[in-house]
């Protein structure tokens, strides 16, 4: 059973959400990045969508779990393609009782219960 994360607004929202956290500014994040401050703020907007090879980039300088952060792009731009790894490699890497410990820690991040 493949596992897709959804956060409200989609990928564009969770950007938003982790840059309002991360203490950066938008040009701050963009240098580290490696795009123009302009880029930020199409993604944030959902004018553009994230590039899947700036996922890792943006999650290191955003101090985001770069895991969680492909399966919400992913999970919004190629479901079937998210399923399809999740369903190869979910079982390989967690036994179901470490997906839903990490589930759980993720929802509460997410919801901003914990830092």
């Amino acid at each position: 059973m493949s596992k897709t994360l959804i956060f409200p607004g989609g990928p564009a929202a969770y950007l938003t959400h982790k840059l309002s956290l991360s203490g950066k500014s938008q040009a701050e994040v963009a240098q580290e990045v490696g795009v123009r401050p302009n880029v930020i703020t199409m993604m944030k907007q959902g004018t553009i969508r994230i590039p899947l090879t700036r996922v890792g980039k943006l999650a290191s300088s955003l101090e985001a779990d770069p895991a969680e952060f492909l399966a919400i792009v992913l999970g919004a731009y190629a479901p079937a393609t998210w399923t399809a790894i999740t369903e190869t490699f979910d079982s390989l890497t967690l036994s179901p009782r470490e997906r839903a410990m990490l589930d759980a820690y993720r929802a509460a991040e997410r919801s901003g219960a914990v830092s």
